[in-house]
C-alpha cells in the first residue's frame, strides 16, 4: 500500500498562502521527523477569511494543511475550535466524517497522525491565543 494517496499528494500540491510579514502567527514543529508549520489565520468581521501558511514536511503535513485551510475558511473561530476538535477526535473514532475525506488514507497508518495533526494543533494555538 503506498503511504501517499493521489489525493493526498494532490492536496499537498496546492499553492500555500504565504504569511503576511509582521501578522501574528503560530508554529509548530515535530523535532523527530523535522516536520514544521507556521499558521496565520486572517480573521475580519469574527470570520476566518484566509489561513495563511508555511510549511516544511512531508506530503501529509502538507495535504493537512492545505485541507485546513479550506475546512476553517468562512468560519468563525468558535467554529473553527470545534470542527478542529472533531479532527484531533477522528483518529479514535471509527465513525468519523473525517475517515472519508481528503485525509482518508491517513487514518490507516496511525504513525503519521501527527504529521496529520500539526497544522490543525498549530490552528488552534493561534484561535486561542488571538481568536
Amino acid at each position: 500500500m503506498p503511504t501517499y494517496s493521489e489525493e493526498i499528494l494532490r492536496l499537498a500540491e496546492r499553492n500555500v498562502v504565504p504569511l503576511v510579514e509582521g501578522a501574528p502567527f503560530t508554529e509548530r514543529a515535530n523535532e523527530l521527523c523535522g516536520d514544521r508549520i507556521c499558521v496565520s489565520p486572517e480573521i475580519a468581521d469574527g470570520i476566518i477569511n484566509t489561513l495563511h501558511w508555511k510549511v516544511d514536511g512531508c506530503a501529509i503535513l502538507k495535504a493537512s494543511a492545505a485541507y485546513l485551510a479550506r475546512s476553517v475558511g468562512g468560519k468563525t473561530p468558535i467554529e473553527a475550535l470545534n470542527l478542529i476538535s472533531a479532527f484531533r477526535t477522528s483518529f479514535d473514532d471509527e465513525q468519523s466524517e473525517f475517515r472519508l475525506g481528503p485525509l482518508s488514507a491517513v487514518y490507516r497508518l496511525p504513525a503519521r497522525y501527527k504529521c496529520a495533526l500539526l497544522p490543525w494543533q498549530a490552528c488552534e494555538d493561534f484561535l486561542r491565543q488571538h481568536g
